[in-house]
């Protein structure tokens, strides 16, 4: 989050980053995942900003990145289809969460 001065007043605006192991080809995973980093875009009325708690590998998730499970993503593509989070903000539509709200994630 960063402060912005606006008019003389001060104006909270957030700013938040993603991070996740991302992969553009399919193979060995210590050879295709890379860290990637980018700016997130405003959140819509129907959207939900959440914050990795935990996530789990299945030997499935390893088989997708290897491109050998029956599933195959569209890549590039985030790895892992499981996890744990919580609630960082939600878009104005939003009526069933709110933040701090404990959630779990499937894709």
């Amino acid at each position: 989050r960063s402060l912005i001065a606006h008019a003389s007043r001060f104006v909270q605006v957030a700013t938040y980053k993603s991070e996740a192991l991302m992969y553009e080809t399919n193979g060995n995973p210590i050879d295709v995942l890379k860290k990637s980093s980018s700016d997130l875009e405003k959140l819509g009325d129907d959207d939900v900003l959440i914050k990795m708690k935990a996530s789990v590998v299945h030997p499935a998730d390893i088989n997708i990145i290897q491109g050998i499970y029956p599933m195959k993503p569209k890549l590039p593509a985030v790895a892992g289809s499981e996890g744990v989070a919580e609630v960082v903000e939600c878009g104005s539509a939003v009526e069933n969460l709110r933040p701090g709200d404990q959630v779990t994630q499937r894709v």
